[in-house]
């Protein structure tokens, strides 16, 4: 029997460890959502994850609403978009589990978007206790498209 190779990416990728910080689990109220497996200190680290730009952007179309409750609206890093402070956010989607992560208004974690490398990092913005769940602030936008009459 031949014993398969894991892709070099793996193999070089020590963070993978390092950054079991977390667990996920179905909630009653919430869903799924993301907790911690051991103490999580101010400024740490939780989870850094790549993403991806769907070709989409954000827009008040019922396509763009159904996207936003899986996606992350980013904004474009073009220079024509730098100029246009409304022009429309690009929707991405990321891996991991980020997309687990629960809203609050007063979260534990933040979010910080590295656009020239497509990845999204998230950090604790105060002391996170082990089995605590970990909650992000989706922004003043969040759930806006539910609150529309239909």
């Amino acid at each position: 029997m031949k014993t398969l190779t894991p892709p070099k990416l793996f193999l070089q990728n020590t963070s993978c460890t390092e950054v079991r910080r977390v667990f996920f689990e179905k909630q009653e109220s919430f869903g799924y959502g993301v907790f911690a497996l051991r103490d999580i200190e101010q400024s740490e680290l939780i989870e850094e994850a790549t993403y991806f730009i769907t070709g989409f952007v954000e827009q008040d179309d019922e396509e763009s609403k159904n996207l936003k409750t899986f996606c992350w609206p980013v904004k474009c890093n073009c220079e024509s978009c730098k100029k246009n402070p409304d022009a429309p956010k690009q929707l991405v989607a990321s891996t991991g589990n980020t997309m687990l992560y629960n809203h609050n208004e007063e979260p534990n974690a933040i979010i910080s978007m590295l656009r020239d490398q497509r990845i999204m990092k998230i950090y604790a913005s105060k002391e996170i206790k082990k089995d605590e769940q970990i909650f992000l602030n989706y922004g003043p936008y969040y759930n806006a498209w539910t609150k529309q009459p239909h």
